[in-house]
């Protein structure tokens, strides 16, 4: 979903020349890495491969952190011998949500209370033990074309309410995050973080970046938002997450802040009417 839109964004700049890949090159076979990297020889990479599957993390653990912490040291290993800079997607998972107040900075310290959490933040150790020249992005609740996610998620399951099959939705209401539109996370990472080396100007030190659309809701005010917008009467319940048992822990407070820059990316419920009408029309 991510990989996809930097790829046709990226290639309608020309000042670029693009190598994308799917799962034709698997980060976690070194051998694979290097004969990818000897051919291009890459100025960046953008390391958008991860397992994202929560509950099922859970009882996959293993192959989870294959991908989502041996595969990003991999990457970043071979960045460092090919003197390419690395910028890598992390999650608001790595925090364990129980934060009062607004949200999480880049430097609080993190927890991850599930097996994907856990994950992903051993991939940010393990990009800093190889290299230096690297952006480690947080980011949350990701919606856009070419991937599931919950905005998708939620239409389908509001016409099934809508056509008889369920008599209502419930969607939890005590998780709060920032629902963030792969267009405009794409966006903003070309316009702050790559087009600076290009055009020489001022570049941002190397680090760990919060980068999410602005402003912040429940996953319920989330769908109530989603089905305004498409103009469905859906009935929507919201309840807790101690009623809607799963496999992970999901953080209360999933809020990302940046204490570094302010990236200024438009507010959430903005990027989904969006999304909505450019989508998915039906």
């Amino acid at each position: 979903m991510l990989g996809s839109m930097f790829s046709r964004l990226l290639q309608q700049n020309h000042d670029f020349e693009v190598f994308a890949f799917d799962r034709d090159l698997d980060i976690t076979d070194e051998d694979a890495l290097d004969i990818e990297f000897a051919r291009v020889r890459p100025d960046f990479v953008l390391n958008c491969a991860a397992y994202t599957n929560v509950d099922l993390a859970e009882s996959t653990r293993e192959l989870a952190f294959k991908i989502n912490a041996k595969g990003p040291g991999f990457v970043a290993a071979k960045c460092k011998a090919y003197g390419a800079k690395l910028i890598h997607f992390s999650t608001d998972y790595v925090f364990d949500g129980s934060k009062a107040g607004d949200g999480y900075m880049e430097g609080d310290v993190h927890c991850p209370i599930n097996v994907y959490g856990e994950s992903k933040l051993e991939g940010e150790k393990a990009i800093a033990a190889e290299m230096s020249d690297f952006y480690i992005i947080r980011t949350s609740w990701l919606f856009g074309p070419g991937g599931k996610n919950f905005v998708d998620t939620m239409l389908e399951l509001g016409g099934e309410v809508l056509s008889g099959e369920r008599d209502s939705l419930r969607v939890v209401d005590d998780q709060v995050g920032s629902p963030t539109y792969t267009f405009d996370l794409a966006e903003a990472v070309l316009r702050g973080f790559l087009l600076p080396f290009l055009e020489g100007g001022p570049q941002l030190d190397f680090g760990i970046y919060h980068l999410t659309n602005s402003g912040k809701c429940s996953w319920y005010e989330f769908a109530r938002e989603i089905f305004r917008f498409k103009g469905m009467n859906v009935a929507l319940k919201p309840i807790s997450s101690e009623e809607f048992v799963r496999a992970a822990k999901r953080p209360k407070n999933s809020v990302l802040l940046s204490a570094k820059i302010d990236f200024g990316v438009r507010g959430w419920n903005v990027a989904v009417c969006e999304y909505l009408k450019k989508y998915l029309r039906g």
